[in-house]
């Protein structure tokens, strides 16, 4: 005769058991806020098919309800809410989250706190601060990549959501296929796609200012210098920011395309002899640099011939580098920091269903004038 074999779950500590019925409040207060007193809430068993929370957390999230006042029950219908319960802050869906943020942060480092990695944690972090939700840093530092041992401690830690910081020496697509794995709300800055929640600089608004202030101070014969060495998303929006732009106003433009690195002595050579003649030889007035060392190394060339920025050619960079302000450019200015407050935001919006996932939103980046133009 077989003996019969049953199993029973585990029953939660009660400090679990609080933390998994705080979890799920927080996942059900923005649904909450759209009723009105007297409408019926989910019953267990559609919570249960909904949320990975077991029917003994979400009783004690109604008990907890009921206690407070903001739910009564009527037998065999369900539970319904009451006059009491009243929400006017119309933020309350970003309040007490937990956030697991995934970035490289080189530790050590005296440049580390200028990296953009750490002007986007500061921004973050204080924004989370303020709506009492707490943070967890994941470091990709020095492996590089999104390690087995992060992807389950994370699983373990089981946050609310997950920001991505996302560079392309640092982190991989494999990564992100990797983290998406675990099925938790993740939005990802400086990075565009269309099958991920992100956050990026709009870059089409990036070029297409420094165009139209180029264009306002009474420059028609232009110059755009771009990077083509690296394959990154905005190589191209930039691009079609500058035509976009030049089309609208009817002015000239003549695009260069350099594939050594920036900083590199073929870049410098490359602008020496090749850009600069032809930029004469067009009479082009306004340059705009897709990056301020573009823009430094074309100001120490002109020095060095004698033509004078911005009375013979004006200039515009971007990103705004601290260790280029000697050159009192004109930039637009790219920040990383500013995209904490948009990136937790989006992220709340999406914990929450508040918006359809996935969603880009677009920072735009002020111009910032000084001397060269």
């Amino acid at each position: 005769m077989k003996s019969a074999v049953t199993t029973r779950k585990k029953r939660l500590d009660p400090r679990e058991m609080s933390r998994q019925v705080e979890q799920l409040r927080r996942r059900m207060m923005p649904e909450l806020i759209k009723l009105k007193p007297d409408d019926m809430l989910p019953s267990e068993n559609e919570l249960t098919k909904r949320y990975t929370f077991s029917r003994a957390v979400i009783r004690n999230f109604y008990r907890q309800l009921q206690q407070e006042g903001l739910v009564c029950s009527h037998q065999c219908k369900g539970f319904f809410l009451t006059d009491k319960f009243q929400v006017k802050d119309p933020n309350i869906h970003k309040y007490d989250l937990s956030i697991g943020i995934v970035a490289y942060v080189e530790h050590g480092n005296p440049e580390t706190p200028n990296s953009s990695a750490a002007a986007l944690l500061s921004s973050f972090e204080s924004q989370a601060a303020k709506f009492r939700s707490r943070t967890k840093l994941y470091n990709l530092w020095p492996d590089m990549t999104v390690s087995l041992d992060m992807l389950e401690q994370i699983s373990v830690d089981n946050p609310d959501g997950i920001l991505l910081h996302y560079h392309s020496d640092s982190c991989s697509d494999d990564d992100i296929r990797k983290l998406k794995l675990l099925n938790i709300p993740m939005v990802i800055t400086g990075f565009e796609s269309k099958d991920v929640n992100s956050i990026v600089f709009d870059h089409e608004q990036i070029t297409s200012s420094a165009v139209e202030h180029l264009i306002e101070r009474g420059h028609r014969n232009l110059g755009f210098i771009q990077r083509s060495d690296r394959n990154f998303f905005w190589i191209k929006e930039r691009l079609e920011g500058v035509k976009k732009t030049v089309a609208q106003s009817g002015v000239e433009c003549i695009c260069w395309s350099i594939s050594s690195p920036p900083s590199s002595d073929v870049t410098i050579t490359h602008i020496k002899e090749k850009i600069v003649p032809e930029l004469i030889e067009k009479k082009i007035s306004g340059v705009v640099c897709s990056g301020d060392i573009y823009a430094s190394i074309l100001i120490d060339v002109f020095n060095e011939m004698g033509i004078k920025v911005p009375d013979d050619v004006a200039i515009v960079g971007v990103d705004d580098i601290w260790g280029l302000r000697h050159y009192d450019l004109t930039t637009v200015q790219l920040r990383p920091g500013r995209f904490g407050d948009a990136a937790y935001d989006l992220l709340a919006d999406i914990i929450h269903h508040n918006i359809p996932s996935p969603t880009m939103r677009k920072i735009t980046c002020p111009l910032i004038v000084r001397s060269t133009t």
